[in-house]
């Protein structure tokens, strides 16, 4: 079982990175929720894993606290939900999110993520009723916070820095992105991830319909794929 991963970020392709380990690329699949808080291509980083061996082949999953990857492992365990809805349901849905919905019987959430139809979302509700309560969320929370998670790598390259010196750079980020031509690029990006994270192309440009108008609060592609997935919870 590979229960952790320490290497260098080398590719974000959302929602797929690969990590270099002493010059081994291990492909690793993770949540939005983990992606918006990962370092920089060519940085260091720790991730919690959780391995899967199919017949067609292994599979990697990768979270940037215990929180995520235990709303993994319990949705793992919920007939039907294989691993690929379950890391749509984290990128869909915060933990705290999911737990709520849990809690209050609002199944109809869980209906937004691609792939879950009205009867796999009652599943779910009932299914993790007595398996999610918020405040073990809260415990988990408390006990290993992100910045735990990724150990604060040192003191030059933790993720706590790497989101300071991304806000000295908000304004270049957003010229960026003031290029009609990055513009496209960022929309493709945005919605080459949410097809892989099993929505339609009807429901992607539904998404990324009012980005533009939207550009100044996106200052990079996780920013750009955090506002459409609020979005389609409009949809």
């Amino acid at each position: 079982m590979i229960t952790q991963i320490f290497g260098v970020l080398i590719e974000k392709n959302p929602p797929f990175i690969v990590v270099d380990v002493n010059g081994i690329g291990y492909e690793i699949s993770v949540p939005m929720s983990s992606y918006y808080l990962l370092p920089e291509i060519n940085q260091k980083i720790k991730l919690l894993t959780h391995f899967i061996v199919k017949e067609d082949g292994h599979f990697l999953y990768g979270f940037v606290s215990e929180e995520e990857r235990y709303i993994f492992r319990l949705l793992l365990k919920v007939s039907g939900i294989g691993a690929k809805i379950a890391i749509a349901i984290l990128s869909g849905l915060s933990v705290k999110e999911i737990a709520a919905t849990v809690e209050l019987n609002e199944s109809i959430k869980f209906q937004k993520i691609p792939g879950i139809g009205k009867k796999t979302a009652e599943r779910l509700v009932l299914e993790l009723k007595d398996k999610i309560k918020l405040n073990n969320i809260n415990n988990i929370n408390n006990m290993k916070k992100v910045a735990e998670t990724i150990n604060k790598i040192n003191d030059e390259n933790n993720i706590e820095n790497l989101h300071q010196e991304s806000e000295k750079n908000t304004e270049a980020n957003q010229n960026n992105y003031a290029n009609i031509e990055n513009l496209l690029i960022l929309k493709e990006e945005i919605i080459a991830a949410l097809l892989a994270l099993g929505y339609s192309s009807k429901e992607c440009d539904f998404a990324v319909k009012n980005l533009s108008e939207n550009i100044q609060s996106i200052h990079n592609v996780g920013d750009g794929i955090r506002f459409a997935l609020k979005q389609l919870a409009k949809f």
